[in-house]
């Protein structure tokens, strides 16, 4: 059995370079300034956090 577990991690679409739409998913690797990468995934549900369209972070366990 797959578990969605949402994080309170959040980003506004203003933060995205490109328009966002409802029921998209993204991949967003974060490099360090120690050269290690962090990758997260976002999705797109309509989630409105202080009054702005956002995407919530998830993990997949």
């Amino acid at each position: 059995m797959t578990t969605i577990i949402l994080s309170i991690r959040k980003m506004l679409y203003d933060d995205y370079p490109m328009l966002i739409e409802t029921g998209q998913v993204f991949v967003i690797d974060y490099t360090k300034t120690d050269g290690s990468v962090e990758r997260l995934y976002y999705r797109s549900d309509g989630y409105i956090w202080n009054g702005l369209p956002s995407t919530e972070n998830f993990t997949i366990v």
